[in-house]
């Protein structure tokens, strides 16, 4: 067999480095700018997307990446989870699936939609300080009936204008974990028990272990 083997000791970028610097130094692009704007401006987001891959498109993925950054969304180690720039603010996803309900369970063949949407909900909207609400999903959508369909969009039509009264879902904050003065992190484990309603970074494992008890 032949191999290709590339050298990057002198390629070196860093990207985290170099995007925060530019957020600092005010030289980011002119399309960046402008959805930056946008998120200053909104107090609520609704992400509208196809779940792709058991995650998001890899457009949207570019948005956050090149959006949601060090210096405007969040600021490591003192300014993340409820501590985040853009606290005060709510946002919601709004997917659709190729499968069915009964495909996105703990039993299913994709998984909880939980587990599914955790990356999202977690680590990019928590942890920037949106507060977040339970997800609008409508399952199959391409399989189902004109008329499912339709009831899906009547019924996400009359859920919007009440997103401004729904309790947020509950993260876990940093006040639960032990901090440093500088807000960094002592232990990267809960310092009390599970609070009840709260959605953990292990229900990954604790779905898992349901579908090996059923």
């Amino acid at each position: 067999m032949n191999y290709l083997i590339r050298n990057f000791k002198n390629e070196v970028f860093n990207y985290a480095y170099e995007i925060t610097e530019a957020c600092k130094d005010n030289r980011l692009s002119a399309d960046v700018v402008a959805e930056m704007q946008k998120v200053r401006w909104a107090d609520l987001l609704i992400f509208q997307f196809p779940i792709y891959m058991l995650g998001m498109p890899a457009i949207l993925k570019g948005w956050f990446d090149r959006v949601f950054l060090d210096g405007f969304a969040f600021s490591v180690p003192e300014h993340t989870q409820d501590h985040g720039f853009l606290a005060g603010k709510r946002a919601v996803i709004s997917c659709t699936t190729g499968g069915p309900p009964n495909a996105y369970r703990a039993d299913g063949i994709c998984g909880d939609i939980d587990v599914c949407l955790w990356p999202i909900e977690a680590g990019g909207l928590h942890f920037c300080g949106l507060s977040v609400l339970p997800a609008n999903v409508c399952y199959a959508v391409q399989f189902v009936s004109d008329e499912d369909r339709k009831k899906m969009l009547q019924a996400w039509k009359e859920r919007v204008p009440a997103l401004f009264e729904e309790v947020p879902k509950k993260f876990f904050g940093k006040s639960d974990f032990e901090q440093n003065g500088d807000g960094s992190l002592k232990q990267h484990s809960l310092k009390t028990a599970i609070k009840e309603g709260c959605v953990p970074a292990g229900h990954l494992k604790a779905a898992i272990s349901q579908m090996k008890d059923s």
